[in-house]
């Protein structure tokens, strides 16, 4: 008998983890108002989607489905006219900082560097320290709910989270995905 019981109990906690994983993973796509084919332009995500890839925008997809760290995020671009499409590499609860490394800063996400695709850490220049370094002081180096940290797959950044800080989520256009590339995040 108590082997049975012992067998029942395994395969309750078994099939809980399994669907805990399975609806943590969920994808909602009732709140996706259109999906956008764009091609891409610029080379701040080289490594992960070449310049010329066919992306799908998946718009609105941030009104009903979580963040998760790597997602492809679609931000509109200062001039309104082409979004920019970055990888988010914090999300809210993580805890970041800056480390100042010889002439250059590295960023910390979870107390890890924070890395490109390929393994390079991202090295940045005083200036673009600055406007992390305001929001680590601003926030306590913690994501706070509703916002991220969007980067390029550049190492010395690019027009991302080094030049704007972090990223309210409900301003995300929504997820960029790629099928044809060799995404490597």
């Amino acid at each position: 008998m108590p082997r049975q019981k012992i067998l029942l109990l395994t395969a309750t906690l078994l099939l809980g983890s399994i669907s805990f994983m399975l609806w943590d993973h969920y994808e909602n796509s009732s709140c996706i108002e259109d999906v956008e084919s764009r091609q891409v332009r610029g080379t701040s995500l080289e490594g992960v989607i070449p310049e010329g890839s066919q992306v799908e925008l998946l718009k609105g997809y941030y009104r009903c489905n979580k963040i998760r760290r790597e997602d492809l995020v679609v931000y509109p671009s200062e001039d309104g006219r082409s979004p920019l499409i970055k990888i988010a590499k914090g999300i809210p609860g993580d805890r970041f900082s800056l480390e100042k490394v010889n002439e250059s800063w590295k960023i910390r996400i979870n107390d890890k560097i924070l890395r490109t695709a390929q393994g390079a850490p991202y090295q940045l220049s005083h200036s673009k320290a600055e406007v992390l370094q305001k929001e680590q002081e601003r926030t306590g180096g913690k994501i706070p709910p509703g916002f991220s940290l969007i980067f390029g797959n550049i190492a010395h950044g690019s027009i991302d989270s080094t030049h704007f800080g972090l990223v309210p989520l409900d301003q995300l256009l929504g997820k960029a995905t790629c099928p044809d590339c060799f995404n490597t995040i």
